[in-house]
């Protein structure tokens, strides 16, 4: 195992003052108001093959009818598609299709994800069965003009370039891209400039055939809409939606590495931060123990009283903010480390993210420690449920990734349960410090050589968060 102990950059001072943490111990007791349950979800019937879900909500006339394609960035080029699908639909130009929503006072906006593309529809209740008729448009018949490619390509193009400047976005994807390697789940959801410039209409026009299909979509609502209506409603307009010959587009994935680089470095000249990711591989969403996991990543550095910002924030005054999170997609899944600290302080704060997982898995945690993560993880379950828009995204992860339709339902009882002893072995299976990779995106001049006696020879990353070739 490398070691990753060094002693502090000599002269090094902290930016954020250091603060006592002993406020935290003053917090009023958490958790879920007595009698709270999380609304349930019924299923849809819907035809051609689609799935749905809905979770009534009558308290107000809102309605949130999210379609989910079961296809996202692992899949190809779906956020170029996502932002050309409603760029004329159907009978609509671009601008009617906005008019038109405008005048319902409608929202429709999309998202793209490792395995999932989002397409939101946001409307009241009385105006719904319009929104529907523009949303079926938008999913079954986009134009993909060519004109209006070149308008969006450019506005795609731009995001990309700019997005070279903020560094915080360069370093999860240079995170991404070494951990996975050449794994569908290491490119960017929005791709390098220079695939963006090649990137062709007939490109999107073919993702579009071979994933929007009824068989690979999820239809998600919630608000005030009983299920007959919506599946009446949904069927009226969707039901003559044909599942195209020949399977669905799914390319064999190639095998994250067994080993990423140990170290990775993107330059910028004269920073005075660095941003730091530490990541490694973890489990896939079926494989997860997920009240556990919840509770665990709360306790190190999911909230703002974790280990991990205690430690970096208030301990040592190295940053404004630490946190961690794991990524669970169908596949492997990513466990992300994330601070940014003074740039003195790099190879120190680096050491003590690396003490606090090696604590993690070294120790069980406390009883008291234990409770009050669990206690802040079921606290969040009444503010996912007070909106619709939370209800459906609730129910967007449990119907996208397969998960028991009472998953909300029960996690507060399971969440409960979680031991010590069931945290730590969860940590030590997890949690793997000797095999986590580094990138730093930072002013290598000064840093490389500190980092370089700690972690070994970095590999060099350009400002896309890409391996330089020498």
């Amino acid at each position: 195992m490398l070691s990753v102990s060094c002693a502090e950059p000599r002269g090094a001072r902290p930016r954020y003052p250091a603060r006592t943490p002993s406020f935290m111990d003053r917090q009023p007791s958490l958790g879920a108001p007595e009698g709270f349950a999380f609304p349930a979800a019924v299923q849809l019937r819907l035809a051609g093959g689609m799935r749905g879900l809905l979770a009534e909500r009558h308290d107000l006339p809102i309605v949130v009818v999210r379609v989910v394609v079961l296809s996202g960035a692992a899949q190809g080029v779906a956020l170029p598609v996502t932002q050309m699908i409603d760029e004329g639909a159907g009978g609509r130009t671009a601008l009617e299709v906005s008019s038109d929503l405008l005048q319902l006072g409608a929202s429709l906006t999309t998202d793209v994800r490792g395995d999932i593309s989002l397409v939101n529809l946001r409307v009241l209740r009385p105006r719904l069965d319009p929104a529907l008729d523009i949303l079926a448009d938008v999913i079954m018949r986009p134009r993909f003009l060519s004109k209006e490619w070149t308008r969006v390509r450019g506005d795609l193009l731009s995001r990309a370039l700019q997005r070279r400047a903020q560094p915080a976005h360069v370093a999860q994807i240079a995170l991404k891209g070494v951990v996975y390697g050449d794994h569908p789940y290491g490119r960017p959801t929005l791709a390098l400039p220079g695939e963006l410039e090649q990137l062709e209409i007939d490109e999107l026009r073919r993702y579009h055939g071979a994933h929007y299909r009824p068989d690979n979509v999820l239809v998600v609502a919630a608000g005030a809409v009983t299920a007959r209506e919506l599946e009446e409603k949904l069927n009226a307009r969707l039901g003559a939606w044909r599942v195209p010959v020949g399977p669905g587009s799914q390319p064999a994935a190639a095998s994250p590495p067994a080993r990423p680089p140990r170290l990775a470095l993107v330059t910028r000249a004269g920073a005075s931060q660095s941003v730091l990711r530490v990541g490694s591989l973890g489990p896939a969403r079926r494989d997860a123990d997920y009240a556990a996991l919840r509770v665990l990543n709360t306790l190190f550095g999911g909230s703002f009283t974790s280990r991990l910002n205690l430690n970096l924030r208030e301990k040592h005054g190295f940053t404004y903010g630490a946190r961690s999170s794991f990524t669970l997609p169908r596949g492997p899944g990513l466990f992300t480390v994330r601070a940014s600290v003074d740039t003195a302080n790099t190879v120190a704060a680096l050491r003590e993210i690396f003490n606090e997982l090696r604590a993690l898995i070294d120790r069980p945690p406390s009883a008291a420690e234990l409770d009050k993560a669990k206690q802040l993880v079921v606290e969040e379950l009444p503010a996912l449920a007070e909106t619709v828009d939370g209800l459906a995204e609730a129910y967007t992860e449990v119907g996208a990734y397969g998960m028991p339709l009472d998953t909300y339902a029960r996690l507060a009882a399971e969440v409960s349960a979680v031991t010590p002893e069931r945290i730590h072995a969860l940590a030590r299976k997890l949690v793997r410090p000797d095999q986590a990779a580094i990138v730093v995106v930072g002013d290598s001049k000064v840093l490389a050589e500190p980092l370089r006696a700690v972690y070994g020879r970095a590999r060099r990353l350009d400002a896309d968060g890409q391996r330089k070739l020498r």
